[in-house]
């Protein structure tokens, strides 16, 4: 797109917002100059803001992978634990007394 071409966009997008209202051809479209001069004035604020939304975004992220990995280690122990008494369950199968995991002799006081 040439500069000639980029004027001409420009003067018909500002007739556009004329007819809308939001600028004024008497006011030499100042308007959109206080506009324009606000987003670059606030342009740092915005990207402090995005760096800081990262920075959290980045922390969490560290977080639940810590908490993942800690969940997996009780997991894991769990496993064990749950292999360790079925281990120590067969080993005594010659024993005479059984247990019937839900018998009702359980549930009587």
């Amino acid at each position: 797109m040439g500069l000639d071409e980029l004027k001409r966009k420009t003067l018909q997008n500002l007739e556009e917002l004329e007819k809308h209202g939001l600028v004024s051809k008497e006011s030499n479209y100042q308007e959109m100059l206080n506009a324009i001069a606000k987003d670059i004035k606030h342009k740092n604020r915005r990207r402090i803001q995005r760096r800081s939304e990262l920075e959290k975004v980045k922390n969490t992220l560290n977080n639940l992978a810590t908490k993942t990995a800690y969940l997996d280690g009780q997991i894991a122990s769990y496993n064990e634990y749950v292999q360790a008494c079925i281990h120590a369950m067969s080993d005594n199968k010659g024993s005479k007394k059984t247990y019937f995991l839900f018998s009702f002799s359980l549930f009587i006081y």
